[in-house]
């Protein structure tokens, strides 16, 4: 029940902010979706830790929900692979470079890995390779299983390291968790450390849960027809199948529901100047504040706030909407006043386009 709500909420909050999400966000809806039917509070758990010295929990989980949750991992690999093959620049090796030459994602490490181009180059032939690989995940068992997902919860941590991309990375290293097998954890738990908090702490919450007759019954017809819909908004996303007929129009699956830098990168930076004119006639910049400066800044990743300001600003260039614009200024002139002395009168957002280097 709490899983349920903790979903619902997130879904809600989700709903209300959907110009600043990412494909993590994405994921992380539908993991936790599938985990609703899941076991996941048998080890490792304040639950676990109540009913120390009780039954083991099962070393495995097999189950329509548990199948559902591989299946999706898995679609998201094989569905950006599917698509980057539609590209050019990932087949012939040069994609990350490109990545690389776009400096509103680059953080940490990126900068210094950016002037080593053969390197990216054989970043991009090792990352399609594991996205052709992807299929394992559900194909191979034992050891090859989890060196794949190993390889492929190596490469988000590459990506973590070196780019502004939000929880994606670390939803998609969660996500890949359940591709190793029992022996691995065995071995964590056989080594981790004990918490005796965690029991203290477990003893002094409420006991019991919600128990309704048949719930394990629809639990599992909840699943199979979310794996089918899983499979088939996938496929209608890559134009196999047509969307059916149901499915309003502003609802349909593109092909950017796994889209990451895919089929091609993107061939321009930018950052954003948002000249603004005070009442008392000076002009500011209204967005990073002080005069204003159309040079290229510094480190541009460093212009955006965040990585959700980075991609609420990116939704809201692609957008037609006249309101979000108008929703964007009135927001920085809020700002601006609550923040100065001074009131905006005036702000005219500008996005600076550079092309890129290959």
């Amino acid at each position: 029940l709490a899983l349920l709500v903790s979903w619902l909420l997130l879904c809600s909050l989700h709903a209300r902010n959907p110009l600043v999400l990412n494909g993590g966000d994405g994921l992380l809806r539908r993991l936790l979706f599938f985990g609703l039917f899941l076991p996941l509070g048998a080890r490792w758990s304040l639950d676990a830790a109540a009913r120390d010295g009780r039954a083991a929990a099962d070393r495995w989980v097999s189950g329509v929900a548990a199948a559902a949750l591989l299946v999706q991992v898995t679609l998201m690999y094989i569905v950006n692979g599917l698509l980057k093959f539609r590209g050019e620049h990932w087949v012939e090796g040069t994609a990350v470079r490109q990545v690389f030459s776009l400096e509103q994602f680059l953080v940490g490490l990126g900068p210094t890995l950016a002037n080593y181009p053969r390197l990216l180059e054989l970043f991009a032939h090792v990352g399609l390779a594991l996205l052709v690989l992807s299929p394992g995940l559900l194909l191979f068992t034992g050891r090859a299983r989890a060196a794949l997902a190993g390889a492929l919860a190596a490469m988000h941590l590459g990506m973590a390291a070196t780019m502004m991309l939000g929880l994606f990375p670390f939803v998609s290293i969660v996500a890949l968790l359940p591709f190793f097998p029992p022996a691995v954890w065995d071995a964590v738990d056989e080594h981790a450390p004990r918490l005796p908090a965690a029991k203290s702490l477990a003893g002094r919450l409420p006991t019991g849960g919600l128990s309704l007759p048949g719930a394990g019954r629809v639990g599992t017809a909840v699943a199979a027809v979310a794996l089918v819909a899983l499979l088939v908004w996938n496929a209608a996303a890559l134009g196999v199948v047509p969307t059916p007929d149901a499915v309003p129009d502003s609802a349909e699956p593109t092909d950017r529901t796994w889209d990451m830098f895919a089929p091609d990168p993107m061939t321009a930076d930018g950052w954003w100047v948002v000249p603004g004119t005070l009442d008392s006639g000076a002009r500011v910049d209204a967005f990073r504040g002080g005069p204003v400066d159309w040079a290229k800044p510094p480190d541009v990743s460093a212009s955006y706030p965040g990585w959700r300001w980075r991609k609420y600003l990116a939704d809201l260039r692609r957008s037609d909407s006249p309101a979000l614009a108008h929703a964007f200024a009135a927001h920085l002139c809020d700002r601006w006043t609550a923040r100065h002395d001074s009131r905006l009168t005036h702000v005219t957002p500008v996005y600076v386009r550079q092309e890129t280097r290959l």
